[in-house]
């Protein structure tokens, strides 16, 4: 009877195993192999025999053997895929960290582009297709000399840190005890109030802004009817075109007033005259001629006032002396 137990307990462990490798697709009699393919590193720390290799973050197969280049330039890592699964010339291979101290890696594969070509196929190890876009682990002694930098530089600059820390809490301090001018903008209610008010005001003058372009929109008010009235911008273009065609006649000299501006024979002409006026005005103003005698002669003026005198008082002896006349040429008239 414990014989008939061992058998049964040492054919479900085999069985077991068997079960394993099959679900792991290491040995799978039921499927063909994969293609093979290589990579070769520098340094294969963390890689074992075995080991998983992913394609896009799932498993998609295993490492097949390590061993060192026969120049010594590197390692060279086989790997196989399962069925169906192939790598195109531009896959990434990357070393990837299995734990956070890095001590075990695996394999990581990009699916590469659509465009890019497969590479070729290999169902054995000596035929195996290279990746040759490999990017290297991160060594976990670099993770830790550049963490050290990084915690000896904020040790350096700790001493700063506080500084600006202090001077950054005395700031608040100030402007909560409303000191300096940020301290009484936030303290300071009556500012606050001022403020209130004049953004009322601002709402105002914003209220009646919209207003008065509601009304312009309408066409009401002087504004509204510049901006609206067809009638008023029509009699603008003719006025324009009135304008454009008055300023092209005197450029080109047509009617008196383009003649007066453009025609040089009568600017001479109206200078001559304007000389000869000048120079009868300097006579006049010197006494020469008549009428300079006339204008400047004071004695020709009291001769003028006395005659005008004397012809007045003739005139009023005349006026006295007609009823006299007329009396006497009536008494003769009847002796006759």
């Amino acid at each position: 009877m414990r014989r008939a137990v061992g058998i049964f307990f040492f054919l479900g462990l085999i069985l077991l195993g068997a079960l394993t490798l099959f679900v792991d697709n290491e040995v799978n009699p039921f499927k063909r192999a994969g293609y093979c393919y290589f990579i070769t590193i520098p340094d294969a720390a963390g890689l074992e025999k075995g080991g998983q290799v992913r394609l896009a973050g799932m498993v998609a197969g295993s490492i097949t053997d390590i061993k060192m280049l026969d120049d010594g330039s590197g390692i060279r890592v086989d790997f196989r895929l399962r069925e169906g699964l192939r790598l195109r010339q531009d896959t990434l291979a990357s070393l990837e960290a299995t734990s956070l101290l890095g001590n075990g890696r695996t394999i990581g594969l990009s699916l590469g582009s659509q465009t890019a070509a497969y590479l070729p196929e290999a169902t054995h190890p000596e035929n195996a297709a290279q990746v040759v876009r490999v990017q290297g682990p991160v060594a976990i002694e670099e993770v830790v000399r550049k963490a050290d930098k990084f915690f000896g530089d904020i040790k350096d600059v700790g001493p700063a840190i506080r500084e600006a820390a202090d001077h950054i809490s005395s700031i608040t301090k100030k402007i909560d005890t409303g000191e300096g001018t940020l301290g009484k903008i936030v303290n300071d209610p009556e500012l606050y109030k001022d403020l209130r008010g004049a953004l009322a005001k601002l709402n105002e003058g914003l209220d009646s802004f919209k207003v008065i372009a509601a009304k312009t929109e309408k066409g009401e008010g002087t504004l509204g009817k510049l901006i609206n009235d067809p009638v008023l911008y029509d009699n603008l273009r003719e006025a324009s075109k009135d304008l454009a065609e008055l300023t092209k006649k005197l450029n080109s000299s047509d009617g008196t007033l383009g003649r007066l501006v453009n025609d040089p024979a009568l600017y001479d002409d109206i200078k001559k005259t304007t000389s000869a006026l000048a120079a009868v005005m300097g006579k006049i103003e010197k006494g020469e001629g008549t009428l300079g005698r006339l204008v400047n002669d004071d004695g020709l003026y009291v001769e003028a006032r006395r005659f005008l005198k004397e012809a007045r008082e003739a005139v009023e002896d005349s006026r006295e002396q007609a009823p006299i006349t007329a009396f006497s040429s009536v008494i003769f008239a009847a002796f006759q």
